[in-house]
């Protein structure tokens, strides 16, 4: 397979308030790449939601980015539909167990291993939640788009 997916959803948190969409919305888009039209396969993806088989904490998430980024040479794509948060030291992605105090992984983590990655010629970020514009300045050939703007099927 030559397009790899991490596509995550939290809607249950231990510390902070629940979401309602954000489960639903990550399976959308698995079954929006997964396939394309023809129903040939698309993207190689895996899903991580909660409530779901397996919590989505700090070491979940930043191992299955590991996996994400590590040693692959095609096309890259993370989603993250849950909560985002900003402290004194920057912006991140709220994991299941985070708290106000320690909200879970940094966004600036995220955009290293994507920068550092091999990916040859896609690598997409899709961040969905609070405070997820805070590092766009940081990443290679990033294209904000706005709501009204026009998307294309990958």
């Amino acid at each position: 397979m030559s397009k790899r997916a991490l596509l995550v959803g939290i809607n249950q948190y231990d510390h902070v308030s629940s979401l309602g969409a954000c489960v639903a919305d990550a399976k959308a888009m698995d079954e929006l790449i997964n396939f394309h039209s023809n129903k040939s396969r698309n993207f190689d993806t895996r899903l991580l939601t909660i409530p779901g088989a397996k919590p989505v904490t700090r070491t979940t998430l930043r191992a299955a980015w590991d996996d994400l980024f590590g040693g692959f040479k095609d096309d890259v794509l993370f989603y993250f539909s849950g909560h985002g948060a900003i402290t004194s030291t920057g912006a991140y992605l709220v994991t299941q167990e985070g708290t106000p105090g320690d909200p879970g992984l940094a966004m600036d983590d995220l955009v290293n291993l994507a920068n550092k990655s091999s990916a040859s010629t896609v690598l997409l970020l899709i961040i969905d939640c609070c405070f997820s514009g805070s590092n766009t300045d940081r990443t290679r050939g990033v294209v904000k788009l706005n709501a009204g703007d026009r998307f294309r099927r990958v």
